[in-house]
C-alpha cells in the first residue's frame, strides 16, 4: 500500500515522473506477492492509467485501463462499481484520442451502472455527468451540456464544497462551453475561479495551474493584450518544465 500511496501523494504534488516510478514498483511488488487477477492490482493500473494519461502516453494508460477492466469484470462482474470506474476512464481517454463513438459507449454504459447502483447525488455521478457533458458538447448541443454540468456542480458544491479541486474541474468544462456558446468573458471569469481553487488545493507550481494559465494566456492573445499573454505563457512553461520535463 505504501508504494502506492505515496504515488498518490507524488501525483498531487504534480511530480509525474516520481508518481510514475512509485505506481510501476507497487505494481511489480503486487504482481509478485498476488494472484494475477488480484483487485489490488487493478487499483493501482487505474492509477497508473489515469497518470500516464495526464502525461501524454495514451497507448500505455489504455494498455493499463484495459487490463484493469479485465480484472475488475473477472472478480466482480460486469455491473461492479469498480468496472463502473474504469470504463469512465477509458471513455474518457478515448474522447482525448479521438474515437467519440466509443467514448460514448463507454460513458453511458458507466452511468447505467452508477445509476443502478449508486444514489444520484454520490461524486461519482458528477464525473458521468462531465463525461456525458462534454460528449454532448462536442456533438454540438452546448445547451444541453451545460444542464448536465450545472447538475454536476451542483453534486460537487454538496459533497466536497466549492474549494475542492473536482469543483474547479467543473468550472473548467463551464469555461469551455462558454467559450463555445461565444461567451469569452463568462469562460475567462470561470477559468479564473478554477485556477483560485487549484493554487490553493495544488500549490502555485503545479501542472493544473499550468494548464489554467495557458488558457488565460490565449484569451489575452485574442484582445491582443500580448505582454500578458507572454508571461502567462512564460510562467506556465516554467512550471511544465519542472514537473514534466517538456
Amino acid at each position: 500500500w505504501t508504494l502506492n500511496s505515496l504515488g498518490i501523494l507524488a501525483e498531487e504534488l504534480g511530480d509525474y515522473e516520481e508518481a510514475r516510478q512509485l505506481y510501476e514498483r507497487a505494481l511489480a511488488i503486487r504482481e509478485s506477492n498476488l494472484e494475477p487477477d488480484h483487485i489490488y492490482i487493478a487499483w493501482v493500473l487505474n492509477n497508473l492509467g489515469k497518470l500516464l494519461e495526464l502525461m501524454g502516453d495514451y497507448i500505455g494508460a489504455r494498455s493499463a485501463y484495459e487490463r484493469a477492466l479485465e480484472i475488475e469484470t473477472k472478480i466482480g462482474g460486469p455491473n461492479d462499481l469498480d468496472v463502473a470506474m474504469t470504463l469512465g476512464n477509458l471513455s474518457d481517454l478515448l474522447f482525448l484520442m479521438g474515437d467519440y463513438a466509443r467514448s460514448g459507449e463507454l460513458a453511458e454504459r458507466s452511468l447505467e451502472i452508477r445509476e443502478a447502483r449508486l444514489d444520484e447525488n454520490r461524486i461519482e455521478f458528477a464525473g458521468s455527468l462531465q463525461r456525458r457533458a462534454r460528449l454532448l458538447s462536442h456533438a454540438g448541443m452546448h445547451a444541453e451540456a451545460v444542464k448536465n454540468l450545472e447538475r454536476a456542480r451542483t453534486i460537487y458544491a454538496s459533497e466536497v464544497g466549492e474549494q475542492h479541486p473536482f469543483y474547479a474541474e467543473v468550472l473548467v468544462d463551464l469555461a469551455d462551453r462558454a467559450l463555445a456558446m461565444g461567451r469569452p468573458d463568462e469562460a475567462e471569469r470561470l477559468d479564473l475561479q478554477a485556477l483560485s481553487i487549484r493554487e490553493l488545493a495544488f500549490g502555485s507550481e503545479h501542472p493544473k495551474v499550468a494548464d489554467i494559465l495557458c488558457r488565460l494566456a490565449d484569451f489575452r492573445v485574442e484582445r491582443m493584450i500580448l505582454d500578458e499573454a507572454s508571461d502567462l505563457y512564460v510562467r506556465a512553461i516554467a512550471i511544465r518544465e519542472a514537473t514534466l520535463g517538456a
